[in-house]
């Protein structure tokens, strides 16, 4: 492979200087790393890279923006996003405005070389755990439409944290009352703890935090 160029967006230097010699070692040789995506555009301009890896969170800065804006000005340009999200709902959002990879920060090294390479082949690249998660996401999002107005009221509510009581008060119903909602939303989604709500409600963007 002829060495290439790559800039790397990203607001924690530390992770995206160690990314460096990774991509070194597969042909990019010139690195430009960038910790303020407002710098972005003009470095793009000055200095057309072949690749641009970008992270999702930076501050003050609507980074799917930012992308899409990228995409429209340099089509061609593959542009991999190196996140910790887990969201298919963010993996979604990003591959509609062009992005030809998306990556978690915990996939190893070398996986990351082969997404890599993958996309500089002209291929789109996402991590087992993003596409299991988009499965997941589609068949839970048709679990989630089988609930009634009510029922995802009482769901929403839930996953939000908020006790029978809260619940109640809220809706003007009885603690007993909700308790037969939780078990009627349980059976129709088949699943039967917190943390299985939850984790459904995260990859379907109900709630922005699973832990």
């Amino acid at each position: 492979m002829s060495m290439k160029k790559v800039i790397i967006a990203d607001d924690h230097p530390v992770i995206a200087y160690a990314l460096e010699p990774v991509l070194k070692s597969i042909g990019f040789e010139s690195s430009l790393v960038i910790t303020d995506l407002h710098q972005i555009i003009k470095a793009i301009k000055t200095d057309t890279p072949d690749l641009l890896i970008l992270d999702v969170d930076f501050h003050n800065v609507n980074s799917l923006d930012v992308t899409k804006h990228i995409h429209t000005l340099w089509p061609d340009l593959p542009i991999v996003i190196y996140t910790m999200h887990r969201s298919p709902v963010v993996a979604k959002q990003f591959l509609a405005v062009g992005v030809s990879g998306f990556i978690n920060k915990t996939t190893d090294f070398e996986t990351l070389k082969e997404a890599v390479l993958q996309v500089m082949a002209g291929k789109r690249y996402f991590d087992n755990e993003i596409l299991i998660s988009m499965v997941n996401y589609v068949e839970g999002s048709e679990k989630l439409r089988s609930l009634s107005n009510r029922e995802f009221l009482i769901y929403y509510a839930v996953v939000r944290g908020k006790s029978y009581k809260d619940i109640a008060d809220e809706m003007n119903i009885s603690i007993n009352t909700v308790g037969s909602y939780k078990t009627k939303i349980s059976s129709k989604l088949n699943l039967f703890t917190k943390k299985e709500w939850r984790e459904l409600a995260y990859y379907n963007g109900v709630i922005q935090q699973f832990d």
